[in-house]
């Protein structure tokens, strides 16, 4: 009797009541796991130096270039009147654009972003001038190929800081990899942090490219080559040496 009882009580509180039963499907509901952002594809970059074909002026007189600003020193150093027979103006400018990938989670709304493509143009626009008085025969021939070789050397140069650029940029966007998740209110904030970290990897090798670029002009400005062009232009300089010096005391 004692047995019998014993064994119906462990049968009824063995059988699970109605309100407590567990439904199958529910121990295999799936759990929304963090978005997680990676670099889907590597960015293109694309480093461009571009040079326009030289312009010419032959308008202006010696004293009108002399007041041209030149990015180069005279080797005569100060106090020794001189005459500018022909001067280069050819100051490359950079100009960068660039895409973004964006990947958004369905669930959240949040966003991933990389850089897609980096494009970084290098741009000359040469020009020569030759003052009028010095624009005759062997002179003018002389100044021409003088002033030639200061646009040889800035393409020169801006050819091989092309190179050091694409690595600059690749360094940084391989430090950056795949920024987020954000919020999407906050992309063109992202946007413009991902842009200002392109510009800062740009910024010491544009300087150096400066610093280049002045020193080796400087070297074409020696004044073994102002003596080398000034023997073919001596009745040409004596001309517009009188032609300033009679506009000074008017």
């Amino acid at each position: 009797m004692n047995i019998l009882n014993l064994t119906t009580a462990i049968a009824l509180l063995s059988a699970p009541m109605a309100s407590d039963e567990i439904k199958p499907h529910a121990l295999y509901q799936p759990v929304a796991l963090p978005m997680v952002c990676q670099v889907e594809k590597a960015p293109k970059i694309n480093v461009r130096p571009m040079t326009a074909n030289i312009r010419y002026d032959k308008s202006k007189t010696s004293a009108e270039l002399s007041q041209l600003k030149t990015s180069t020193v005279s080797p005569y150093g100060l106090g020794v009147d001189q005459t500018t027979g022909g001067l280069r103006h050819d100051q490359p400018t950079i100009e960068t654009t660039m895409r973004f990938l964006i990947q958004q989670d369905s669930r959240s709304g949040s966003i991933c972003l990389s850089y897609d493509t980096i494009n970084v143009d290098i741009k000359l626009q040469p020009k020569i001038y030759i003052a009028r008085e010095f624009n005759t025969g062997r002179c003018a021939r002389e100044v021409l190929a003088h002033e030639k070789k200061h646009v040889a050397v800035d393409r020169a140069v801006i050819n091989k800081y092309a190179k050091k650029m694409g690595t600059a940029i690749q360094q940084a966007v391989n430090k950056a990899g795949a920024l987020g998740p954000f919020p999407a209110h906050r992309q063109d904030e992202i946007q413009a942090m991902m842009q200002q970290n392109i510009s800062s990897a740009l910024n010491s090798v544009t300087l150096a490219l400066t610093n280049e670029m002045n020193i080796r002009q400087q070297e074409i400005d020696s004044r073994e080559e102002y003596d080398r062009v000034g023997q073919y232009c001596e009745k040409n300089a004596r001309r517009a040496f009188k032609a300033q010096h009679r506009h000074r005391h008017r």
